[in-house]
């Protein structure tokens, strides 16, 4: 990640709203913003974000 927050080698997990996606944190979108990869349970809602 590139936050100095994330070591190298960290995981972070974010909790996305299921249905408004306006209803995310700003530090989740931040943490979401830093990292390198990100994994998702459904990829199609993950291109919402």
């Amino acid at each position: 990640m590139k936050n100095e927050n994330f070591p190298k080698g960290s995981i972070a997990v974010v909790a996305t709203p299921l249905g408004n996606m306006g209803d995310i944190t700003r530090r989740g979108i931040e943490t979401l913003e830093a990292a390198d990869v990100v994994a998702a349970e459904d990829t199609a809602k993950l291109l919402d974000v």
